[in-house]
């Protein structure tokens, strides 16, 4: 289950924690053991073949259900998007080993996307990256005395076990480099408004048809 109180809202990212049972826990840890992979390299983190994990895996129906009802919590009371509703289109799982990173990326065909945490060294493998797409200085280079909303151009943010944020898909980031001893997991995933969207020449109807699945939230197992 989530807690749907509103978190700390920084403009780029909105977080929130789960409530995980220890079954939960140990789902977790199993899907991963038997996950399969991508090939290997020796700069990026890896991730998974299957771009659809939280969907393919019923013990992880639970995880889906309660992203829908942080996130439905988040586009409700903070961006009023009341009137729509959202699917998620791809999950996937990554891992990093010890002393890698992944390269800075963004997330095309999507409006938003998230990460959930779990089974880390908390401050020491979490660490994750977002550089501010806008350029605030208009093309100036100023140091300042203290940093603040308005005037850096990244976050670092070290989420919690059993936490998720949410963040525009289009925001570039990056996994830090892993400095603790145990191999980083997270489940990433991408949402998209379904239905009309827009207004005049600039709308869009989205269908579900090819969508991965609508919210979890009261519509059980999918």
């Amino acid at each position: 289950m989530s807690n749907n109180k509103l978190g700390n809202i920084i403009p780029i990212l909105y977080p929130a924690e789960f409530k995980v049972s220890n079954q939960q826990r140990n789902d977790l840890i199993s899907v991963t053991q038997n996950m399969r992979w991508q090939e290997q390299d020796e700069v990026d983190n890896v991730r998974s073949k299957s771009l659809h994990v939280i969907k393919e895996h019923k013990e992880l129906h639970w995880l889906g259900q309660s992203i829908f009802e942080s996130f439905n919590t988040f586009k409700n009371e903070v961006l009023r998007f009341e009137e729509t509703e959202f699917v998620m289109t791809t999950s996937w799982m990554t891992f990093t080993p010890p002393g890698l990173a992944s390269s800075t990326h963004n997330h095309n065909n999507s409006m938003w996307s998230g990460v959930f945490y779990f089974g880390n060294e908390e401050s020491k493998n979490t660490g994750i990256r977002f550089s501010d797409f806008q350029n605030k200085m208009n093309g100036f280079t100023l140091d300042p005395t203290e940093y603040n909303n308005w005037n850096c151009s990244s976050y670092d943010w070290f989420p919690r076990n059993n936490s998720v944020i949410f963040f525009p898909s289009q925001t570039p980031h990056t996994v830090l480099p892993n400095k603790g001893k145990q191999t980083r997991y997270s489940i990433a995933f991408n949402l998209m408004p379904i239905g009309f969207c827009g207004r005049g020449d600039s709308s869009i109807n989205y269908e579900n048809k090819y969508n991965d699945y609508l919210s979890y939230v009261g519509q059980g197992d999918k």
